[in-house]
C-alpha cells in the first residue's frame, strides 16, 4: 500500500517498496561520525589533562569522589545481603539441616583468601 504522502515527497521507492531513507543506515551512518568525533574529543581531552596539572588534580578527585560514592551507595545492599545469608545459614545450623553445597564452596573459598591474606600480612 502506497501512501499519497510519501509519494509526494518523492521518499517511496517503488522498486522495492521501501522507503528510500532508511533510518537503519543513516543511523549507522551518524553512530560512525560520532565515534570518530568522540575519539578526537577523547585525545583532546587526554591532552589537555596531560598538559595541565590542575585539571588533571581536578579530575581525579571527581573519579574518586564517583568511585567513593559508587561504592558508599553498594556497601549497604551487600551488607543487608551478608546478613540475610548469616540469618539464613544460622537458620540452618539451628535446625540442623544440610548447608548447600554451594555455601559450602564459598566458605572454602573465603578461608582460601583469608589464609593468603594472613601471609601477605606475615611478610
Amino acid at each position: 500500500m502506497v501512501l499519497p504522502g510519501l509519494v509526494r515527497k518523492g521518499r517511496y521507492n517503488e522498486q522495492n517498496g521501501e522507503n528510500s531513507q532508511n533510518p537503519i543506515s543513516f543511523g549507522k551512518f551518524r553512530n560512525s561520525v560520532s565515534h570518530i568525533h568522540s575519539n578526537r574529543c577523547m585525545e583532546n581531552l587526554i591532552q589537555q589533562l596531560t598538559d595541565n596539572p590542575i585539571l588533571l588534580v581536578i579530575a581525579l578527585v571527581l573519579v574518586a569522589v564517583a568511585i567513593y560514592t559508587l561504592v558508599e551507595r553498594l556497601l549497604k545492599p551487600a551488607l543487608f545481603l551478608l546478613v540475610l545469608l548469616a540469618v539464613y545459614i544460622g537458620y540452618l545450623v539451628m535446625t540442623e539441616q544440610e548447608i548447600p553445597e554451594e555455601i559450602q564452596k564459598g566458605k572454602a573459598f573465603v578461608e582460601e583468601i583469608a589464609d593468603k591474606a594472613k601471609k601477605e600480612m606475615d611478610k
